[in-house]
């Protein structure tokens, strides 16, 4: 049987984003939506979506969350990473 990366990913993130606070799952979904127009493939989409998992899962253990630390605009965060992943391409 052969090891999907791609697949494996996805069900890492499926299972660690359900360790995430309400708001957090949200903050990670919308970025990660927020990455659907931009011409990235697969595997690295699920690549950022599990490093915004795992800040967001060393934040609850200091006691914060990723909502909080990322301060009152979220969606300035999601941008920046949408322009990241646009001109890497």
């Amino acid at each position: 049987m052969f090891n999907n990366p791609l697949k494996a990913l996805k069900r890492q993130n499926t299972v660690q984003l359900k360790q995430l606070s309400s708001n957090d799952q949200k903050l990670v979904s919308n970025t990660i939506k927020r990455l659907s127009v931009v011409r990235i493939n697969s595997f690295q989409t699920q690549m950022i979506q599990s490093d915004l998992i795992g800040m967001a899962l060393e934040y609850q253990l200091r006691g914060t969350s990723l909502e909080k630390e990322l301060g009152s605009d979220p969606l300035s965060f999601a941008n920046e990473i949408y322009s990241s992943a646009k001109t890497s391409n």
